[in-house]
This record gives structure tokens, sequence and C-alpha cells, in this order.
């Protein structure tokens, strides 16, 4: 019978999962790693790793395909350029083996691995996470002390700890195929333009074995372009390859997920941290409203001020419903700056959320010994936006004509 109780779980078996683990193994007991795979770190994936990362963490030479010292560009309009250096900048690995041989250092180590586990679920209790799991089509529980989510893509985890996915604008497609390497490419190829992927890039990266890596990164259908792309290379080189090969496609971030209110704003609102920008703080202290934080709003004017009233502008956060926040453009501001000037509009409503309004203001803040502090603002706009159609119901129909209910459309 599997165990249930741990003090981590890693949700996910790829190099960072499988290098979590096998470095709290050294120091910790009752460690799992979860992963619906049953060959873990297989992924698309180039192999491509940077020479600092190789130098930090090490590397069993065997893994290497080879060093990458030199690199082709092709630009759109099909012009060739080298990037050359002398010393190796990267190297392209078998990844696969890589998570395979850290794997087995964690579980030396005493790691549990749960393969063909797919996470259906994480809840955050008081003193454990519990996590449910499928495999073989049953549900199984277990717990732990605090988990580690490394599962790339499986966005609907994170609604589950309170973390927002990315939306789909920041998720690119990729595709990748490996094929017998007819056309004797040696070195890194990365091909520029939209013919090749759009929005994206395509590459061709040479392995070991005469094997030959071909992919796209697109906001495009990347399937069919990788195939355009494999025939148009297959062409170029007068190479005919008959072999049918699995195209793998895989999602791509290209932007990090945002942080949560403890890991940014809630630092500088209890004091355990100091915003390092005059943007820094115009964000904190619009967290503040939000969060009705009215002490952090007047510790945070310049010291001196006498014209702050914290009754006022307690009952101007409770009674107000916060839209958002826009920063509209900034001056100066930055770490060894001594002023700085944001130019923000803060969107909000009435608690009835029947009026809107825009707060548009142009504030300075000051340096003072290391500290950044709210100094002044002038107030550029404070007018009412108004409605253009009459208040729509939540299940009533989108104005918009979409056919959706207006909750699950506009309304969002």
């Amino acid at each position: 019978m599997n165990k249930i109780n741990f003090q981590c779980i890693i949700i996910g078996g790829g190099p960072a999962g499988a290098r979590a683990a096998y470095e709290l193994s050294k120091t910790q007991k009752d460690i799992l790693i979860i992963d619906y795979r049953n060959k873990l770190g297989d992924k698309l994936c180039t192999g491509i790793i940077g020479i600092n990362c190789v130098n930090e963490f090490g590397l069993d030479k065997d893994l290497i395909y080879h060093e990458a010292n030199l690199a082709e560009i092709y630009s759109p309009d099909n012009n060739n350029y080298s990037l050359y250096s002398k010393d190796s900048k990267a190297m392209i690995i078998n990844r696969v083996e890589y998570v395979q041989r850290l794997t087995d250092l964690a579980k030396k180590n005493g790691v549990e691995i749960y393969k063909n586990s797919r996470v259906q679920s994480i809840k955050i209790n008081k003193n454990h996470v519990q996590l449910s799991y499928k495999l073989l089509n049953n549900i199984y529980n277990i717990t732990s002390k605090t988990i580690i989510i490394a599962s790339g893509l499986e966005n609907k985890l994170l609604y589950d700890v309170n973390l927002k996915p990315l939306e789909k604008k920041h998720i690119l497609n990729g595709s990748q195929i490996i094929i017998e390497n007819h056309l004797k490419i040696k070195n890194t190829k990365v091909f520029l333009g939209s013919k090749y992927g759009p929005q994206g890039f395509g590459w061709t990266v040479p392995i070991k074995e005469k094997k030959l890596l071909i992919g796209v990164l697109t906001k495009g259908k990347s399937k069919e372009i990788t195939k355009s792309f494999v025939k148009n290379l297959l062409n170029k080189y007068q190479v005919f390859d008959s072999n049918t090969v699995e195209i793998r496609t895989w999602g791509i971030p290209i932007k990090p997920i945002e942080k949560t209110y403890e890991e940014c704003c809630g630092q500088l609102h209890e004091g355990k941290a100091k915003a390092q920008t005059a943007q820094e703080l115009m964000r904190s202290r619009y967290s503040a409203f939000v969060k009705h934080k009215i002490n952090y709003i007047g510790e945070t004017h310049i010291p001196g001020t006498t014209d702050f009233d914290a009754s006022e502008a307690e009952q101007w956060a409770k009674n107000s419903v916060w839209k958002g926040l826009e920063i509209v453009k900034t001056q100066a501001g930055e770490e060894g700056d001594n002023f700085g000037v944001v130019e923000f509009k803060a969107l909000y409503s009435d608690a009835k959320e029947e009026n809107h309004f825009i707060h548009h203001e142009i504030a300075k803040f000051k340096n003072q010994n290391d500290t950044w502090y709210y100094e002044d603002g002038q107030i550029v706009g404070h007018e009412p936006i108004k409605r253009a159609i009459p208040k729509v119901g939540r299940n009533e129909p989108c104005v918009c004509g979409s056919g959706k209910k207006y909750k699950k459309c506009c309304g969002k």
C-alpha cells in the first residue's frame, strides 16, 4: 500500500521537480515526487542548457550530445548570420536520462516516486495540504506539510493555491519531431520570420546517433507549421524522408505567473520589505486601499505630512470596489534616484457598483534615507464613467452580442 503522509510533495518529475527532490533529500525525509507520466522528464525540449547551469549543478559527460559554440541565425529574408564563441556557451544533453539520473539519486536518499498518477486537486488546510490524485481510474488522498508545483502548465492546480494561471495570450504553441539527420546539419540553426513560426521561430538541433530535432514555437497551429517547416527543409537540401514521425506538441509560457499578495505587496504592508522604486511604492499604496491597510498609507507619506486624514481614507477604501490600477508613465524613481513621478489611474466604483470612477493622478515620490515616500500629487481628473447602456443582469444575454451570458462574457 502506498504511503499517504509526507513532509513535502513535489508535483511534476521534470528537471525542476527532480532537482528539488534531490536537494531536499540531502537533509529531509518523507519526500514524494508525483507525475502523470510513466517516463519522467519525457517532454518536448531541445535539451539545450547554458554553460552557467552546467557549472553550477554539474553534469555527467556521457549525458552530453555535444557542446555548442556556434549558432546560425536565418533572418526572414533568408540571410544567414553566425554567432561564434571560442568557448562553449551551452550543452545539448539527453534530457530524459538527465532527469532519470537525478531521480535515481533522490531515490537513494529515500524519495518516493508515484508514476502514472495525475493530481486532481489541492486543498490547503490549517496544518497540512491534502492532494487527491488519480491512478488507474481510482482516486486516492495524500497529505503533506508542504508542496512544490513543478508541473509546468498544469494550470488548474494553480486555482487551488490561490494563484492565477497564465492567459492563453502568454502561452505559445511548440511542436517538435526527431528525424534522421540526412541533412548533415552540424550546428544549431534558428529560423526567424512568419513563414517558419508566426510570432515565434523555428529551429534545428543536431543530437547524437545522427538524429535531428526540428521544431517551431508559434502563436499559430504548431503541428501544421512544423510539417510545412520540415517539408521546406527537406526540399531545400534535396532529401526525401519517407519515415512517418510523431509530432509532439506542448504549451510554452512566455511570462511567469503573477505573484500572490503575500509574495508582493503583503511583504511591504507587514514591514518585511521596503519598496525599491517609486512605482513599487505606488502599487503597494493602491493595494493598501484594496486591503484597507490605512496605517500603511499614512506611514508611507513623507515625514512631516499634516494633511492626511486617516478616517477619510478608510471610508473611501471601504466604500469603494477597486477595479484595477493602470500605470500611465513614470519619470525617474528607480533605485539610486532621489525623486520619482508616477502617473496612474485607479479604477473603482461605489459599493453597489452602479457608478464607476477613475482616480487619475500625477504622484510625486521622494527617497529619504534609502526609503521611498509619497510626497504629494496632482489630480488630473475625477469624473464618473457614465453608463452608455442600462445595467445588465449577470444571467442575462451579454450586450456585446456574443450569445453568452453576461457573467461569462463582458461581466467577468
